[in-house]
């Protein structure tokens, strides 16, 4: 099983740039969709879960990743599609913003993607240092 971020690397990677894969797949959002919004407006996304800045903050605590949190969240909303896509998205970016000292599989993969993108451009020593 893919993780939700494997598959939206994926999905930019493969789908985006292809217009016949883009039209069959649809569109979908994206962590960088959720860069511009602020976080009265991710909240908003989330109001029927009653969530706030300390209950994320607890689960932060104890979880690996935005996707773990999220999972249990989308089953208890009952949502599909692009608003299930959304609770995972938010939860990620919150959690950055919120509780950046914390760790994520999220932001490890980001970091990781990071590197290798200096790593392939003849960056090795910046890619060492991300």
């Amino acid at each position: 099983m893919l993780s939700w971020v494997a598959m939206e690397r994926i999905y930019e990677r493969e789908v985006l740039p292809d217009a016949r894969l883009r039209k069959r797949a649809g569109v979908r959002p994206l962590r960088d969709h959720a860069k511009h919004l602020t976080d009265a407006e991710l909240l908003a996304k989330l109001r029927s879960l009653d969530i706030d800045q300390d209950w994320l903050e607890q689960r932060c605590e104890r979880a690996v990743s935005a996707e773990e949190i999220a999972g249990p969240l989308i089953d208890q909303s009952r949502s599909h599609g692009q608003e299930s896509d959304w609770i995972w998205i938010c939860v990620a970016t919150l959690w950055r913003r919120w509780f950046p000292e914390q760790p994520s599989f999220e932001e490890l993969d980001d970091k990781m993607q990071a590197g290798y993108k200096l790593l392939n451009s003849g960056g090795a020593v910046d890619a060492c240092r991300i």
